[in-house]
């Protein structure tokens, strides 16, 4: 099994921690309000491969010879666990990558696809695998998920029929072999006549609407069935060109919990293009031909996840929900091997991290790379100078930490075993802080080796925490981001996940970032804590002061008296103070980032 090739390292214990993980992910999906709430605050990575046959020779323009036009592609016999292993990997070595997309069709065509099918297979051979046992799709996507990753299934909707396209970009065209294929008179090829005629006899039509159905039924109904839960997500390319109802009820019926998307429509702003089909949005930026993905043109998908309150678009007509998902391309052409990077890491980053902030999602699609395998047409691993890229964007989002081969599904790497799930999905052992795990250090070394399962630190007795709302505290912070008000640090609860409405958040943009909360009166101050963030972005919330004030006057700054307490990531940070008398706590960011704060206490007496 490709399993065991991925895991064959693990200890007992680490591979526990990765099938509790993958469950309660399975959880989520179960439980969950909307299919796409796995999805929301987190990132995944696109990679298309070659799949098929090389393209033919032995056949003719006028269709004849059809039964000798067929070659394989030579890839196919040299996919194995170990460049399986090896792809997965380097995923993996991005940190809190949930999810990868990758193409069971070819590319953007439909001709070609990366498994076996009953009809095609027999049919027109050079377009998918041969029958033989061996299915490279499921072989991907189970190493994938053995790993603790969603699977995303991108496919080129327009089918066999090339309805898109047409005969000009048809695999079997003869570009490649010499031969010219291509017969004006019917805008065709001989694998598209193939399948015309086929779907003629198996549904007494051929007409435009028939071959959409027939995609809908034949191909994707075949291959949903087959992958079941294998598949946790599709991605449907030229949705305008397919019976969009007709696939969702073929995809539902083989997994409900399976979350769908549907090229089509309006991109800028995100739109929910399908209300009551798609489970998120499709996020296709502007054509790349016209401008990249990093254009300014394409901040309005950014922002519009911004607009909304949980990162999901509404439809008002419907009130049908459509996760805001953006699917950017890293580079100047979305799959060519050594196309140029369009992104700089300081725009990615922010990019990136205010999609996630808002709830939202995004995928980059990378390329795959040519260079370790040359003699392989497909499967390359995916291009090493992307995957560094990337690592140094997570790395910028949270500086803290260092990119790492991570636990996943994580959140985003932080120490412990954090997984994104509404607090009333957790097991309540794990709510009320069940037992801490331990780590060996060598399993992970850029992560701190504890991992707890505890949802938050505990908090002091709230009767000497005078910053409490309810003992008179009134808070306030620089801006505000969306409904994250600064009066939730000071509300009694330090549940860190963002999600559960219990935490601060500011906007970027401002020098400095602050939050400050006025006591009702003054008080001998005798220590100072704070509760970071802990479903993500953690490391935001470093080298940040304490200041305290009696009246205008500051008569304490953590920056003189605890340099060192704010200097690396923590879950709770802790300020003990000499009897101070004061009447306001300010905690100011120095850098123009985002703030977000669990719970501030300050523990203090009547003078």
């Amino acid at each position: 099994m490709i399993a065991s090739s991925i895991c064959s390292n693990m200890t007992p214990l680490r591979s526990l921690l990765i099938f509790t993980a993958v469950a309660l992910v399975a959880q989520t999906m179960t439980n969950a309000q909307e299919p796409a709430d796995w999805m929301k605050g987190g990132f995944g990575i696109g990679v298309r491969f070659n799949s098929g046959s090389t393209h033919p020779t032995g056949c003719d323009s006028n269709l004849q010879g059809l039964s000798s036009c067929i070659s394989y592609n030579p890839w196919l016999p040299t996919l194995n666990s170990e460049r399986i292993a090896n792809f997965v990997s380097q995923i993996i070595s991005v940190d809190g990558v949930r999810w990868v997309t990758i193409n069971l069709s070819q590319g953007a065509f439909g001709d070609q696809y990366m498994a076996p099918h009953s009809v095609l297979t027999n049919l027109d051979p050079g377009s998918t695998p041969p029958a033989d046992g061996t299915d490279p799709f499921e072989m991907l996507a189970t190493a994938l998920q053995d790993a603790g990753l969603k699977v995303i299934a991108y496919m080129a909707a327009q089918g066999p029929a090339m309805l898109k396209h047409k005969g000009n970009k048809a695999y079997d065209r003869g570009e490649y072999s010499g031969n010219n294929l291509y017969n004006a008179t019917c805008d065709c090829t001989p694998a598209m006549k193939r399948w015309e005629e086929y779907v003629n006899y198996a549904t007494g039509a051929s007409d435009y609407d028939a071959l959409k159905n027939a995609y809908a039924d034949i191909i994707v109904g075949e291959y949903a069935e087959r992958y079941g839960d294998k598949i946790d997500g599709w991605w449907f390319d030229q949705a305008t060109y397919a019976n969009v109802t007709r696939i969702n009820e073929n995809v539902k019926a083989h997994n409900a919990n399976a979350v769908t998307a549907y090229s089509e429509g309006t991109k800028i702003p995100l739109t929910n293009n399908n209300p009551g089909l798609e489970d998120y949005t499709f996020g296709h930026p502007i054509p790349i031909k016209r401008t990249p993905a990093s254009d300014i043109a394409n901040l309005g998908m950014l922002t519009s996840i911004e607009d909304t309150t949980d990162g999901y678009i509404v439809d008002d007509a419907t009130g049908k929900k459509s996760l805001g998902h953006m699917y950017m391309p890293m580079c100047s052409k979305w799959n060519t091997i050594g196309s140029q990077n369009v992104w700089n890491v300081s725009q990615a980053a922010d990019w990136q991290s205010r999609a996630m902030d808002a709830g939202g999602a995004w995928t980059w699609n990378i390329p795959r790379n040519n260079n370790l395998f040359q003699t392989l047409p497909g499967f390359e691993l995916v291009d090493v100078d992307k995957i560094a890229f990337l690592q140094e964007v997570i790395t910028l989002i949270y500086p803290s930490e260092s990119p790492s081969a991570s636990l996943a599904p994580t959140e985003r790497p932080s120490g412990r075993l954090s997984i994104s799930l509404p607090p009333s999905l957790y097991p309540s052992e794990i709510l009320s802080g069940g037992p801490s795990i331990s780590l060996s250090p060598s399993l992970s070394p850029s992560i701190t080796p504890s991992i707890t399962s505890s949802e938050s630190p505990t908090i002091d007795d709230p009767s000497s925490n005078v910053a409490l709302s309810s003992n008179g505290g009134v808070a306030s912070q620089s801006v505000t981001f969306h409904e994250a008000s600064a009066s939730l640090a000071i509300d009694g609860n330090s549940n860190g996940d963002y999600h559960a409405g219990s935490t601060t958040h500011t906007l970027s943009g401002d020098n400095p970032s602050w939050w400050k909360v006025q006591l009702s009166t003054m008080y001998t101050i005798s220590r100072v804590n704070v509760y970071n963030r802990n479903d993500c972005c953690g490391g935001r919330l470093v080298d940040f002061q304490v200041i305290i004030y009696r009246d205008t006057v500051q008569v304490y700054n953590s920056t003189v008296s605890a340099p060192r307490e704010s200097s690396t990531r923590k879950v709770m940070y802790t300020f003990t103070i000499a009897d101070i008398v004061g009447d306001k706590v300010e905690i100011i960011l120095p850098s123009n980032g985002y703030l977000s704060l669990a719970e501030v206490e300050v523990l203090g007496n009547d003078i």
